[in-house]
């Protein structure tokens, strides 16, 4: 499935935001952008699922049986990376603005999201280094 010009935005959107938090997170004056920029990324998940609902997802679904098995898979990390997305954001937004005594324990999952977000990233980079060499893109784009 080729991604629509919009979704390739979206896409590279949401990864300028998940990298630009790692670094804001990381360095102690840039802590109050995280927050920021974590709203930011909340309008941009939601544009994405709107999209998604509307013209599809962008990339192979998991459950297209006729796609070749790493397009599926990719598919389900895809899937994963959102699912883990949604937990990050949703986290973060109750960090700040949900109860006192919930602050401890979403900040205890907020973190550990984040350190799967970074590992994703890494895994996709990886992956996307491989997809330019010719004998790797024609192992996960070839049937069979």
């Amino acid at each position: 499935m080729k991604a629509t010009t919009v979704h390739k935005y979206l896409h590279w959107s949401i990864a300028l935001c998940v990298c630009f938090m790692v670094i804001t997170i990381a360095w102690e004056p840039l802590r109050q952008w995280h927050v920021t920029t974590g709203y930011g990324l909340i309008a941009l998940y939601l544009l994405r699922v709107v999209l998604t609902k509307l013209r599809g997802t962008g990339y192979t679904p998991p459950f297209a049986r006729s796609a070749p098995m790493l397009q599926r898979v990719e598919g389900w990390l895809y899937m994963l990376f959102y699912a883990g997305l949604a937990v990050a954001l949703y986290t973060g937004y109750m960090r700040v603005h949900g109860p006192e005594s919930l602050v401890e324990s979403m900040l205890w999952v907020h973190i550990k999201s984040m350190y799967y977000l970074v590992v994703f990233i890494l895994a996709q980079v990886g992956y996307a280094v491989l997809a330019e060499t010719s004998w790797f893109s024609r192992a996960v784009y070839s049937k069979g």
